[in-house]
């Protein structure tokens, strides 16, 4: 998984006067992620007077909007009806059960009938 930029702690940094290449070596930060917190808050027009109270999350989708943002790939169930009913095994009784616990890695039809009180191995 991709780590994020810390946005903030660069621009904090940046307004003490430290160079883009200390600030590399302090913090383990590459001199392209730093150039481009310095070019995003630039074109942004933000400094660490605006940032100072903002959390880095907060940062850091103010400076790339709509990085990191991610849809899931998968198919997702729909719970409203998943969980009508009581009970354990309730969730079962809607016609796409099996379609959503059969997709499951190493799920195969006769573990799956165990699962659901079927034959035993």
């Amino acid at each position: 998984m991709v780590r994020k930029i810390k946005a903030k702690l660069v621009l904090q940094l940046r307004n003490q006067s430290l160079s883009r290449r200390a600030i590399e070596s302090a913090h383990g930060i590459s001199r392209h992620s730093i150039q481009a917190v310095l070019d995003a808050a630039e074109l942004a027009g933000l400094g660490w007077d605006d940032v100072a109270e903002l959390s880095e999350a907060e940062v850091y989708a103010a400076l790339f909007p709509g990085r990191g943002v991610r849809e899931s790939v998968f198919a997702q169930p729909e719970l409203a009806r998943v969980h009508t009913g009581a009970g354990p095994g309730a969730h079962r009784s809607w016609p796409g059960w099996w379609d959503v616990e059969a997709a499951a890695p190493g799920v195969c039809r006769r573990v799956f009938s165990c699962r659901a009180g079927g034959d035993e191995l």
